[in-house]
């Protein structure tokens, strides 16, 4: 894809292109029920590389390795997105590389989407967990989140946010039946299943 020039958090960036690395398991079928997690790859001057977003896309790994060796619910699908620093302002800036996955994906690919997790800046710490809806729609998953976050004995808030990928597909109408979004930022909500002790994820299901 093609990604602008532009001032990313205020340094100025060129014009270039950029992909999206994508992971699926064998026989996958996008038309049937999945979950979709993923992580972007790039980084801005301002902001340590290796937790915006290296974290993330360790963790992703991680997940990606515990799948393969305990097959979850639902197939999952691993993305690994480009260009998800903003150019300037305003959504048309930002989110380049899911953005364009998103509009890529036929109704049916749409509708197949059971949750969507984007683990962005999971290595910063804190003292508790923000889980947030990125609009007032889809709280079930944020919901379940919590619940087993207390299960694990860690601590979250609700919240709103709409600055990681999860957007593109809310954006795109993945949210639109109940239940299909929530997001998660610095510290740990997949710890409560992958036993990490500082996790962070956007997410919709």
């Amino acid at each position: 894809m093609r990604v602008p020039a532009g001032d990313s958090w205020g340094t100025p960036v060129r014009r270039g292109t950029s992909v999206n690395v994508i992971a699926e398991p064998k026989g996958f079928d996008a038309r049937k029920p999945y979950v979709v997690i993923g992580a972007h790859l790039d980084t801005v001057p301002v902001a340590p590389g290796a937790e915006d977003n290296a974290s993330g896309i360790a963790v992703m790994l991680q997940l990606a390795e515990m799948v393969s060796q305990q097959p979850a619910a639902f197939p999952v699908q691993f993305i690994a997105f480009g260009a998800e620093e903003p150019r300037g302002s305003g959504d048309a800036l930002h989110h380049f590389g899911s953005r364009q996955f998103v509009a890529d994906l036929s109704r049916s690919e749409r509708r197949a989407i059971q949750a969507m997790v984007s683990l962005d800046r999971v290595g910063v710490p804190a003292g508790y967990v923000p889980i947030c809806t990125a609009d007032t729609k889809g709280n079930r998953l944020r919901d379940a989140i919590r619940a087993a976050a207390r299960r694990a004995e860690i601590d979250t808030r609700a919240c709103s946010n709409r600055t990681s990928d999860h957007w593109s597909y809310a954006k795109a109408g993945v949210s639109s039946s109940p239940a299909r979004q929530a997001y998660l930022m610095r510290a740990t909500t997949l710890g409560a299943t992958c036993h990490a002790s500082s996790t962070g994820a956007s997410l919709i299901g």
